[in-house]
């Protein structure tokens, strides 16, 4: 389908469908918290339960997720305390 925008609490959330699902735009709920939205998504991403919660996501949704490719990403980043952003 195509992109559309939703507001709740005055923040404008973009949202996107694919295969009748629909998708929203992190970094635009992210701008509710902070006029930093970035920072706000980098700080997401910095905790080990939240990467390894949209691996799972992505095992159950993706069907072209690729486990490997994943961990390859994953993996150096946890163990030189790195982040992805």
């Amino acid at each position: 389908m195509g992109k559309r925008t939703i507001t709740t609490l005055n923040v404008d959330i973009r949202l996107q469908t694919q295969k009748e699902e629909d998708f929203l735009c992190v970094t635009d709920i992210a701008k509710f918290n902070s006029k930093e939205s970035g920072q706000v998504v980098k700080n997401y991403f910095r905790n080990k339960e939240n990467i390894d919660f949209l691996g799972a996501w992505e095992k159950l949704h993706n069907e072209d997720f690729n486990d490997v490719k994943f961990d390859a990403i994953r993996k150096p980043i946890f163990l030189t305390k790195k982040y992805v952003l």
